[in-house]
């Protein structure tokens, strides 16, 4: 619910359905949150679509994967 609604997780329209959080994935909403769910992984090996299912989602979580990428070393250039 909150990243296909772009909901904060504190808002009272997810706390009224927090059963739903989480269905259909990680719920990230923050740079934190990539940080952590992409620890151990070998992401300038693994191929990722990150926010594709969700167009104004995608921003955000491109951001925040580079970010993580640029954080590791990992070049951001092709």
């Amino acid at each position: 619910m909150t990243c296909y609604h772009l909901y904060d997780p504190d808002d009272p329209v997810v706390l009224a359905r927090k059963s739903d959080v989480g269905l259909f994935g990680t719920p990230l909403v923050s740079l934190r949150d990539y940080e952590i769910v992409l620890d151990g992984i070998p992401i300038e090996k693994t191929y990722v679509a990150s926010g594709a299912h969700l167009p104004q989602f995608g921003v955000f979580a491109h951001a925040c994967y580079w970010s993580v990428a640029e954080k590791r070393g990992i070049p951001l250039s092709f």
